[in-house]
């Protein structure tokens, strides 16, 4: 006889992750924390839960971005799951020197720095060196489920 076995992980997927809520759309807030569903799935919150920070830690939940240092060096840090991909999940850092809807352009990647949080999340860290005029960060969240 061949025996062999075989570990299954099955992953929380976005539409199970929300069926608990009244309402399952990812720009619904039922917590009325000010954070979307998608938000809190991408970023490791409870949609449960009226709160800023990741759930069962003091990590705060949402991107921060840090002032500029004397040499104009902003460090804007955001949290990310470890599968993203098998989530089918993709962060995309944004800019913009307005706050308008049309006015976000894609950042590209490379000066990030990533530590494990080793709960399923990173905290990616990335600097960017800015100018005289205000610049605006933002991470964009797509769920291709």
């Amino acid at each position: 006889a061949i025996t062999d076995t075989i570990t299954v992980t099955v992953l929380d997927s976005y539409l199970s992750y929300v069926a608990p809520a009244t309402t399952q759309t990812v720009d619904a807030d039922d917590d009325s924390d000010s954070i979307p569903n998608l938000a809190e799935y991408a970023f490791g919150g409870d949609i449960s839960v009226n709160e800023r920070v990741q759930a069962g830690s003091a990590t705060p939940l949402l991107p921060i971005a840090s002032e500029p240092d004397t040499t104009g060096t902003v460090k804007y840090t955001f949290l990310r799951r470890t599968d993203a991909a098998a989530r089918a999940l993709v962060y995309t850092v944004q800019e913009s020197s307005t706050l308008t809807s049309t006015d976000w352009q894609d950042v590209t990647l490379g000066n990030e720095v990533t530590t494990d949080l080793n709960n399923g999340f990173e905290r990616v860290e990335m600097t960017f060196t800015v100018g005289s005029t205000e610049q605006f960060y933002r991470v964009k969240i797509d769920l291709n489920e």
